[in-house]
């Protein structure tokens, strides 16, 4: 199957996005279609071998519609992204007509209401003489030739898609407009008649009913509402257009040893290109030169600058804060991260949630049943003797009130919306389907490593035998595990790099899997594992040496010449948003329930730790899918979060996929749901928000039904029946354009939605990571001279794990929040790998 996008013009209401669907579904060889009223394009799958675009562009002309092919848009500059569908140059038309029509409107206005009121207050004036006379009427009429031809496109579409069989809103506002036209054109001739035959009765009848300014009236305001409604359905895609907004024009590359300016799409794979102080970068790549900060905020919705270095990689659309960066570029064009972020946000946007079939449902058969409506009420008031021109007035008002606009913007601004403030919070949204899917959801299911923790084991307690030194004990450690690939080596050698340890190289190595490791490290034969092992291997553990200091630890068990040395404990942390990030879930009404491969011990411990009462252990890939198919037949909806590639299989299973933007690649095109930040708290918050946009869609959908439940009704008269109010045409046509401005407004509604999340939380400011006691430690440090200085200690003093710290340039001292069991003394050597010197430590 292949997938194509098509622009549509000529669309103006939901029925229209309804019969273009019905034309293109009816191709063979056409598997699905979307059409949005919204972005006004049409996304179609189909099967290349059996039909192509050229077909369905004939179905949409035969619909009554103007399709732009993909490569017309590209000579037009229309695939820029904006997901209106319509250029500068179509809004100024519409400005210029909306004036133009305004212009002649107000003279017409105030010609018939200011001859009408002389006539009433003033009936001896000069100026009542003209009310009711050709010369007034000529006049009138003459007023709106010109707004009857700057809004003809009424009439033209209108009546052609009339004429098919498939009216459309258009066709309600050029029926009920050609009518007043028509019928005071009538009255016109029927005056001029009197006045030639000195029948005086022909000429008050007709005189004072004339319908000229109604009809401009109600073509005038049409065209405001559509205009203001423009406006506002144009905010919705002002995150696609920030986002487009950041690419850059061009780029500076290296070639042939020398500097050059190019088109920014011109950069090719592995270019080296360069990021100044300002620039925002116009491709990912990898820094292979220089040292700086990238603001991605406009990505990642994180406000926070990132250190980049050598090695680092940098993102398209990342602006560069100070300095200047050599990238490698590794992906570029269509390819890179802003690039794929734009084409997923506008994909989303002109998806349809599954609710947005009612809409369309109501759509096929509105606009005739309120054509038949309006025929009912002109025949009941001509039965009822209310006179020819009262049922002509109730007619169309009625046509004019019940415009179907509201309805068929009900759902896609809301989608729009919603998926946009998604974009800004860093939280990537694939469809409307998944944004209603992840609203219903009652269980989240949640993988342990790497999504409820850092997915990386650190250190977190040394305890050295009687006569060892806890330097000893990390050495002789590091230099056996050096030599081993498991996770648990991995966090012992980086502890000792982080304490700038030096350790000789193990020889003789020998791995027993699942029990530990041996060697020898200069001259001793050195052993590493758990208990059992070093116990079947002739070496007495001490009781109590791999008691934990807190829950979910791995102890490590280390010996030299048969001679316990001492434990070092290791963790897997949970993320410092972890337990709040649960804690939300239950709020919400949500049940988590952890699924782990790891062994139950951990799993109980770090589910204790971040409040996760329900604990599944020991799965397979095959389990975590099963668990998911379980819990589905029993009438649960069910999410699963997860970012390894044993994870996809519950990823597609779920009935919807959360995934980081770190994981796999293939749980990231599993998820139908990806987390910029790698952060637990933005699936909580992608929940709330899919609730939020489900609610407001209920919301429009009742008031845009609610409002044709009461409008039809008063227009058709029973307003005049109860209160005596007769309901103008031009009255109804402005409350058929504030419906639909209503729907709209409370759509961007959701341009406020913000995360709950407290930022300590999110970002780990006390990094108290799974309930580990904490102390503060200050220190006084000398050579920072700039922000640059300032925000090099701050890494190096984060990069430890267990600490969280803040540096003030102007007091030139960091406030560290450290664990109990953090040696201070690893803070004092990060300030001083990083080049600069603690003259004072104090502990709080």
């Amino acid at each position: 199957m292949k997938k194509c996008e098509i622009n549509i013009e000529g669309m103006t209401c939901s029925a229209c996005a309804v019969h273009v669907e019905d034309a293109v579904k009816k191709i063979e060889g056409v598997d699905s279609v979307r059409v949005s009223l919204l972005t006004n394009k049409a996304q179609i799958v189909y099967d290349e071998t059996r039909t192509n675009e050229h077909h369905f562009c004939d179905a949409v002309k035969k619909a009554g519609y103007r399709p732009i092919t993909p490569s017309e848009a590209a000579d037009r500059g229309s695939d820029s992204g904006l997901t209106t569908g319509k250029t500068a140059a179509a809004d100024r038309e519409t400005r210029m007509r909306l004036i133009f029509s305004a212009v002649f409107l107000v003279p017409l206005f105030l010609l018939d209401m200011g001859l009408m009121a002389a006539h009433r207050f003033a009936p001896g004036s000069t100026v009542a003489a003209f009310h009711g006379t050709l010369l007034s009427a000529l006049t009138q009429f003459l007023l709106l030739i010109p707004i009857l031809f700057l809004n003809r496109s009424y009439f033209t579409g209108g009546f052609k898609t009339l004429f098919r069989g498939k009216p459309i809103m258009d066709s309600l506002i050029a029926v009920g407009a050609g009518a007043a036209v028509a019928y005071s054109l009538f009255a016109l001739y029927r005056l001029g008649y009197g006045l030639e035959t000195g029948n005086q009765t022909l000429v008050k009848q007709y005189g004072t009913h004339l319908y000229f300014e109604s009809a401009g009236m109600i073509l005038t305001l049409v065209s405001l509402g559509k205009y203001l409604e423009s406006r506002a359905r144009r905010r919705t895609s002002s995150v696609i257009e920030k986002l487009i907004d950041l690419s850059p024009r061009s780029v500076t590359v290296i070639r042939n040893g020398r500097e050059e300016t190019i088109p920014a799409d011109s950069l090719l794979k592995d270019e080296i290109f360069l990021i100044k102080a300002g620039e925002t970068a116009a491709a990912d790549g990898t820094v292979i030169e220089g040292s700086s900060a990238m603001d991605e905020s406009a990505l990642t919705g994180e406000s926070i600058p990132v250190e980049k270095n050598p090695d680092d990689s940098v993102l398209a659309g990342s602006v560069n804060r100070w300095g200047l960066l050599k990238v490698r570029a590794t992906r570029v064009g269509k390819e890179n991260t802003l690039a794929r972020i734009i084409s997923l946000v506008e994909e989303a946007s002109a998806s349809k949630a599954p609710i947005a079939r009612l809409a369309d449902r109501i759509s096929r058969v509105f606009v005739p049943v309120v054509m038949t409506i309006a025929l009912v009420t002109f025949a009941a008031a001509l039965f009822f003797g209310l006179g020819f021109e009262t049922a002509l007035g109730r007619a169309i008002a009625v046509l004019v009130i019940s415009c179907p606009c509201a309805l068929g913007l009900a759902t896609p601004t809301a989608v729009t919306v919603g998926i946009g403030r998604g974009a800004e919070l860093g939280i990537l949204i694939r469809n409307g389907e998944a944004l209603e899917k992840a609203g219903r959801i009652d269980f989240l299911l949640l993988d342990k490593t790497g999504t409820l923790t850092e997915g990386r084991p650190s250190v977190t307690a040394v305890r050295p035998s009687p006569g060892v030194t806890k330097d000893e004990l990390i050495k002789t450690a590091a230099a056996l595990e050096a030599g081993s690939s498991h996770p648990l080596a991995d966090a012992v050698t980086a502890y000792a790099a982080a304490l700038n340890i030096n350790y000789p190289p193990a020889d003789n190595l020998q791995t027993v899997p699942g029990r530990g490791i041996c060697g020898t490290v200069s001259g001793n034969t050195v052993y590493a594992g758990n208990a059992s092992f070093l116990t079947e291997n002739g070496i007495t553990v001490p009781a109590g040496a791999g008691d934990a200091v807190s829950g979910g630890e791995t102890p490590l068990f280390f010996a030299e010449n048969g001679r316990f040395l001492g434990t070092l404990s290791v963790i897997d942390r949970p993320k410092p948003d972890s337990a709040e990030a649960v804690a939300g879930l239950k709020e919400m009404g949500i049940t988590p329930v952890m699924l782990t491969g790891d062994r139950a011990e951990t799993a109980a411990a770090v589910g204790a730790l971040v409040g996760i009462e329900t604990v599944r252990a020991g799965l397979l890939p095959q389990d975590k899918e099963a668990e998911i198919r379980r819990l589905q037949n029993e009438g649960h909806s069910v999410g699963m979060t997860g970012d390894g590639i044993n994870d996809s299989p519950a990823l597609a299973r779920a009935d919807i996929g959360i995934a980081p933007a770190g994981g796999s690649d293939i749980a990231i095109e599993t998820a139908e749901i990806v987390l910029m930040n790698n952060r637990l708290s933005d699936a909580v918050t992608a929940l709330r928000l899919s609730r939020k946009v489900m609610h407001n869609i209920k919301e429009n959908l009742f008031w845009a039904l609610f409002y044709n439940c009461l409008g039809i009704p008063a227009a058709s008269g029973l307003l005049e029946a109860l209160f005596g109010i007769p309901l103008r045409p031009e009255f109804a046509a402005a409350a058929m354009s504030l419906s639909s401005i209503c729907v709209v407004g409370n759509a961007l509604r959701l341009k406020r939605f913000r995360s709950r999340f407290s930022r300590d939380a999110i970002i780990g400011k006390n990094k108290n990571q799974g309930g580990f006691p904490m102390k503060t430690v200050e220190l006084k440090i000398e050579g920072m001279m700039c922000n640059h200085c300032r925000t090099h200690v701050e890494s190096a003093l984060n990069a430890v794990e267990g600490v969280s710290a803040t540096v003030d340039l102007q007091t030139a001292k960091a406030t560290c929040r450290i664990e109990n069991n953090t040696a201070v003394d690893v803070l004092k050597k990060a300030v001083t790998g990083a080049g600069y010197t603690v003259t004072d430590i104090i502990e709080k």
